[in-house]
């Protein structure tokens, strides 16, 4: 999927310097490399407006460059500020100001010119440079990211303003070599967009199934079923069809390097349990039911409102692990269903309607009163098998995008430092 490149490798051996290259106060580059600053390779913007009817304003942020409606209320920002800066379609804008140091510089793709603040440094580059080799060597370069640190003048913010972005000094390749290294990366972007793409229609596909696989309120049959089924559903409370366990209370001082797992609302990501900031406890201590493949956990008390109500379900089996005290449990005879029905619109309504008012929690009292439509087993069967092969298609996809973002980054950190010469 990758594009073959020819590439040669040299390995720094003993500390000395391969053949070819040479080493300067900014590291080991191939001696063809021009140090240089990065003001000789840009071209500043400076042009304003007020025009916020023919030009949309943005804002620069970590997510990319988004309209800034998504943040404020348009007329609030247009009273807030008394000008704009133009960044036309293919320039490159940042916000100047940083709380952890770093900086993401944002290229305006939207083919039309937009507004972001006049604060905003906006750039492109000269004809000794290519744009997308600068960008990826300012979001993606260490050394970079240690010279924005430098910047810190006292405060809580850094500030980065585009003079000191012009006297960054670092080794650049020809003209030539920047456009091959872009193409290198650039193609493996359109690998990631296209599993990312992937990944938003399966995920698509999954919330229309799941808004018409079960019925809609005040109906007794889902809009779109089986064609083997025709019953009507019925009304369950939520205890009479699944059974609760409890979480595991422990102390700091129970917390070991190693030995019983807890799963928290950490360990549970998009709908999968995952390894983050895992805790493990003193075995000794556990007093709790062990999670089971098929159990469903569900994070029933949490500092965040929003979290109240993610779940997992547990797929293989996991010795020695168990849930915490802000977990809840859930077992059923149908677990894929159970996840979905858990995913549905009519799951989020009832943990809103029973959520405490001044805590963010549900009990399991209130579980038990939760009421349900539910099929016969075998329709149960039916949309849950349904749904687990989707779900597993989403985590495939996910996976392999995953690897080619890792496999990108790794291009990155070689073509960036002249360790793979293209």
């Amino acid at each position: 999927m990758t594009p073959k490149i020819n590439m040669r490798i040299e390995i720094l051996k003993n500390g000395g310097i391969p053949e070819g290259y040479k080493k300067t106060k900014y590291g080991v580059f191939p001696s063809n490399w021009k140090i240089d600053k990065l003001g000789n390779y840009l071209t500043e913007y400076r042009e304003l407006s007020n025009d916020i009817e023919k030009n949309p304003v943005y804002s620069s942020s970590r997510k990319g460059l988004l309209p800034q409606s998504q943040y404020y209320d348009k007329r609030e920002a247009v009273t807030t500020n008394l000008g704009y800066k133009i960044v036309p379609d293919g320039y490159v804008t940042y916000r100047h100001m940083s709380d952890d140091d770093i900086f993401h510089f944002n290229q305006n793709t939207t083919g039309d010119s937009v507004l972001v603040s006049s604060e905003y440094p906006v750039f492109s580059c000269n004809k000794n440079s290519n744009l997308y080799f600068i960008i990826t060597l300012l979001n993606e370069s260490p050394r970079f990211r240690h010279y924005c640190r430098m910047q810190k003048m006292g405060g809580t913010r850094t500030r980065l303003y585009y003079k000191n972005l012009c006297h960054y000094i670092t080794c650049f390749p020809s003209l030539e070599e920047q456009q091959r290294i872009a193409s290198i990366l650039s193609a493996q972007d359109k690998v990631i967009e296209c599993y990312e793409k992937k990944i938003e229609q399966l995920k698509q596909m999954k919330k229309y199934y799941l808004q018409n696989m079960f019925p809609k309120r005040g109906e007794k049959v889902p809009k779109i079923r089986f064609k083997c089924f025709f019953d009507s559903w019925k009304q369950h409370r939520f205890d009479e069809f699944v059974s609760f366990f409890s979480g595991l209370t422990y102390s700091p001082a129970d917390i070991r390097l190693a030995g019983t797992l807890v799963l928290r609302s950490s360990n549970v990501k998009d709908g999968e349990v995952i390894d983050a900031d895992n805790v493990y406890v003193d075995p000794a201590i556990v007093n709790s039911e062990n999670v089971q493949d098929g159990d469903i956990i569900v994070v029933v008390r949490n500092g965040s409102r929003a979290l109240i109500g993610k779940h997992a379900e547990i797929k293989g089996f996991m010795p020695n692990t168990v849930i915490g005290a802000f977990m809840t449990g859930i077992r059923s005879k149908h677990p894929s269903f159970l996840n979905a029905l858990l995913n549905t619109p009519r799951f989020d309504k009832e943990v809103k309607m029973n959520m405490g008012a001044t805590i963010n929690q549900i009990t399991g009292y209130m579980f038990s009163k939760m009421e349900f439509l539910i099929p016969s087993p075998k329709e149960q069967n039916a949309i849950g098998e349904y749904f687990r092969k989707l779900d597993n298609l989403i985590v495939l996809h996910q996976r392999l995008c995953d690897e080619e973002k890792k496999k990108k980054k790794a291009l990155q950190q070689l073509l960036l430092t002249g360790i793979v010469r293209v």
